[in-house]
């Protein structure tokens, strides 16, 4: 990539100004007390977790939602803010009032929540411009990590929220994932679902790509339907919407197909590409797939 662009970045700017320091009292004995701000190692820290997120849940085997890891960023990016001004506070102010780690931590924290007691201040010019530029920091960095959590609120609730840990794990539930869901597809299922009297506690979690049309809507405010199906806006393509679903916790999935497509052959790459992806996410949960053409059945075999 460019140089330039990664010289400026600032991982590698911070990584710098913690080495060059310790380069210099290494060749310069004279230097040994030097003052290292090893303390800004914890934004690295905060850059690598937001880099190792998604192998960490691979590492576990468990996802977590967006929402999830947001808030997690939030967090740490607040607590790097606070722990960078503690340790800047604490040593500079040596110089002055000599303020203890707790003295430092409590100012800390009182003005970032906006209390502001005043009994305890950084005394020296360098210590409260260090306290501006952190305010400075927090007033542009917090807000937009607020706005990208906000965001990811709506979209969720937008798109139905989400299938519930604990029902997964207390109730039984199936997954229909379904490209486009025409009402006479979603009654066919329905009826012969739950006509067989051993499913009738089951619940049916439908996960759909496209918004819910007027009639789909109609139905599922019937109160027959109404506590038995929960529509979910998403793809089963994405490891994020399949756990929303709470796939690795279902009973079964069903992949199902407009019977009427045009494209019969299309409509059959889609499926299976579906089916692919919720194997590999939950291996072992029962998958029914209906495909259109019966020459594409070889590739199912492959999920």
């Amino acid at each position: 990539g460019n140089v330039w662009e990664q010289v400026l970045r600032i991982p590698f700017i911070l990584e710098m100004i913690s080495a060059v320091p310790f380069a210099i009292t290494v060749i310069l004995p004279s230097l040994r007390n030097l003052f290292i701000p090893v303390f800004l190692n914890c934004w690295l820290a905060k850059h690598a977790l937001e880099n190792m997120i998604n192998d960490l849940h691979r590492a576990i085997q468990r996802t977590h939602s967006a929402m999830f890891n947001q808030v997690l960023i939030l967090i740490s990016t607040l607590l790097c803010l606070i722990f960078t001004c503690i340790c800047g506070i604490q040593h500079l102010e040596r110089a002055g009032n000599n303020l203890t780690l707790f003295d430092s931590l409590y100012f800390c924290v009182v003005t970032f929540s906006t209390v502001g007691f005043g009994d305890v201040t950084p005394q020296i010019w360098p210590s409260q411009l260090l306290v501006v530029i952190m305010i400075c920091v927090a007033l542009i960095v917090l807000p937009i990590q607020f706005e990208q959590l906000a965001f990811l609120w709506m979209e969720r609730q937008k798109s139905g929220g989400n299938y519930s840990r604990y029902r997964a794990q207390t109730e039984k539930h199936v997954v229909l994932c379904v490209s486009c869901l025409k009402i006479d597809l979603l009654m066919d299922f329905l009826n012969e679902f739950f006509a067989h009297p051993r499913l009738q506690d089951y619940y049916v979690v439908i996960l759909c790509p496209a918004e819910m049309d007027l009639q789909v809507r109609r139905v599922l405010h019937i109160p027959l339907w109404a506590q038995r199906v929960i529509y979910l806006q998403g793809s089963a393509l994405k490891d994020q919407d399949l756990m929303r679903a709470k796939m690795d916790d279902a009973e079964a999935c069903f992949i199902l197909s407009n019977r009427f497509e045009v494209d019969r052959f299309a409509a059959d790459h889609q499926t299976i590409l579906r089916a692919w992806a919720v194997k590999d996410f939950a291996p072992n949960c029962p998958l029914y797939v209906q495909i259109l053409k019966p020459e594409n059945k070889f590739h199912i075999k492959f999920a």
